[in-house]
């Protein structure tokens, strides 16, 4: 960087990071702890590095590293973890196939994470760079249906790696889920991209007052993107106000904006207008046990939170439904894949698991770190 030389730089971090543009957002600053200043007597900043150069050699194209003549691995699911095997595997010498069920790659970079996050040049930066290094991407396709492990590996692939995410979020569990205005934070997601990307409709109807329940980065994403479509947003904390504290600058900002936080509430049911709409959330009031440690019901202490919408953005769930019917393969509690290895192997052989369909809920460096691993023991 410091004799101009961008592209070089760029290259040079993509040996070790997949996706800088989004550790450059999303990420920790690694070296937020340190003392580290250049000679304008301002603090370095790692990921504003990164963000800087994967933005500045946006158009540039890295180098091809040479395909060894191996069979090809198959790569299953295009988010974060399946891109960053790819990558890795690609650097490695190793030809790959990048298989995806929608009709795009992206994964959580489209379905969690807003535009005023992760832009969406952004994320069409990442695919064109994937496919510039000679990987090939095969979208609309669902492996375990329309295609089989097994029928994988008989048509050459050397291994098959599962990436595919959690991207699919646990049921609220609570009656009245089924009734209209009832969605995902993910749905609303994918719309607002759509939107971005000159949908002259908005095809979800919000009505004018949305309430999201859940915490972290997906709740506040989606609760600021209802925001920008002129909604007034509540979000509903299960708990205290702490469970926060891993987004808190995120949070911060979601309420500068105007998000309302709702917290010491658990949800009951959700209410119906008479005509199968939603009314509202009824919650249950919490308070701190007696004991001092966690929380309990406060007697009679249910109320209606109004609301048209209601947006579930709780936990994530393993998404592997389409591949319950594979022989071979262990699926655990809550469809996550057995794996009998730190790097990611199953219990069917050549095939491979990493990501969030192994440990959902894993963290953006968790998840680039788990794909450098196992692309590691696959080559």
């Amino acid at each position: 960087m410091a004799k101009g030389d961008f592209a070089s730089a760029f290259d040079k971090l993509l040996e070790t990071n997949p996706l800088p543009e989004i550790t450059g957002r999303l990420a920790p600053d690694p070296y937020g702890a340190l003392q580290v200043y250049n000679q304008n007597g301002d603090r370095i900043s790692l990921r504003r590095i990164e963000r800087f150069l994967a933005d500045r050699a946006r158009s540039a194209i890295p180098g091809l590293s040479k395909t060894t003549g191996r069979p090809k691995v198959a790569v299953v699911g295009g988010g974060v973890a399946g891109l960053s095997l790819s990558h890795f595997l690609s650097r490695r010498g190793q030809a790959v196939t990048l298989f995806e069920s929608a009709d795009r790659c992206g994964g959580s970079l489209v379905s969690s994470c807003g535009l005023f996050r992760v832009p969406q040049r952004t994320v069409d930066g990442i695919i064109a760079r994937t496919v510039s290094r000679g990987i090939e991407i095969v979208t609309s396709t669902i492996i375990g249906r329309s295609l089989g492990l097994r029928e994988l590996l008989d048509r050459g692939f050397s291994s098959c790696i599962l990436s595919v995410g959690d991207g699919a979020f646990a049921p609220l569990g609570i009656p009245g889920e089924g009734l209209a205005g009832v969605f995902d934070a993910d749905q609303i997601m994918r719309v607002s991209r759509e939107v971005a990307s000159g949908a002259r409709d908005l095809l979800l109807p919000l009505g004018p007052r949305v309430l999201v329940v859940g915490h972290g980065e997906a709740a506040l994403d989606a609760a600021r993107t209802a925001l920008r479509f002129g909604r007034e947003v509540t979000v509903l904390v299960g708990g205290r106000e702490g469970l926060m504290d891993p987004v808190a600058a995120d949070l911060r900002e979601a309420v500068e904006e105007g998000v309302r936080i709702k917290t010491m509430a658990r949800p009951v049911r959700i209410e119906d207008n008479g005509v199968g709409c939603v009314k509202g959330l009824v919650c249950q009031m919490l308070r701190p046990s007696r004991q001092g440690e966690g929380l309990e019901d406060e007697p009679q202490g249910e109320f209606l939170i109004e609301a048209e919408t209601i947006v579930n953005a709780g936990e994530a769930s393993a998404d592997t439904l389409f591949l319950r019917d594979t022989g071979g393969l262990d699926l655990g509690e809550g469809g996550v894949v057995r794996v009998v290895s730190p790097e990611g192997e199953t219990t069917l052989e050549h095939v491979w698991a990493c990501g969030g369909c192994v440990t959902p809920g894993m963290t953006l460096l968790e998840t680039l770190a788990a794909a450098a691993r196992t692309a590691q023991a696959v080559v």
